[in-house]
């Protein structure tokens, strides 16, 4: 769930070259720290008794992030000039819809870990800090040789992939519903 923000801090050491240099880290935090809104939206909507099926915001907060992830691959070095000098907004927005993504997810799963048995519910504790685990390995791989063994565009390109086998995970879990029990 936090695959997209591990992996744009996986990349620090190249983003550092951008216009901002090493602050470009305190604004992508910003940013995340900002996208924290969207989950706060969510709740105001839940406990407003809003209609909202959750495996449609799941669905949507995947495609969002593989949209995102795939965006950043392309964009990530783009800048657009602002009063005569260059910065990196099409990394910062990304970096805030994909905060945004995965911001929303941490509370997003926790209803449907309650359709599981109570057996499996540190499974999505266990995902969650392993998101991180996938994300640094491949980080690892990437910078294994001199010179690195794919570039950053490749490197969101990967995380896009990953975020498409969760998404086809879940579809496996939520096809399978309550029964899942049954086969897991």
């Amino acid at each position: 769930s936090w695959v997209y923000i591990n992996g744009v801090f996986v990349e620090l050491e190249i983003l550092v070259f951008l216009p901002e240099g090493w602050s470009i880290a305190s604004y992508m935090a910003l940013a995340i720290q900002m996208a924290n809104i969207f989950p706060a939206i969510y709740m105001w909507f839940i406990t407003r008794g809003y209609p909202i099926k959750n495996s449609y915001v799941i669905y949507s907060l995947f495609t969002m992030g593989i949209l995102c992830t795939i965006l950043l691959s392309i964009l990530w070095k783009k800048t657009t000039t602002i009063r005569g000098s260059q910065h990196s907004i099409a990394l910062l927005l990304l970096v805030f819809l994909g905060g945004a993504v995965d911001c929303t997810t941490s509370v997003v799963f926790l209803p449907l870990q309650a359709l599981f048995k109570d057996t499996y519910s540190s499974a999505l504790s266990t995902g969650e800090a392993c998101s991180s685990l996938v994300v640094g390995l491949i980080g690892l791989i990437q910078f294994a040789k001199q010179p690195q063994l794919f570039g950053l565009s490749s490197f969101f390109q990967i995380i896009a992939g990953v975020l498409v086998i969760s998404c086809c995970a879940y579809y496996f879990m939520d096809s399978n519903g309550p029964s899942i029990n049954k086969i897991i």
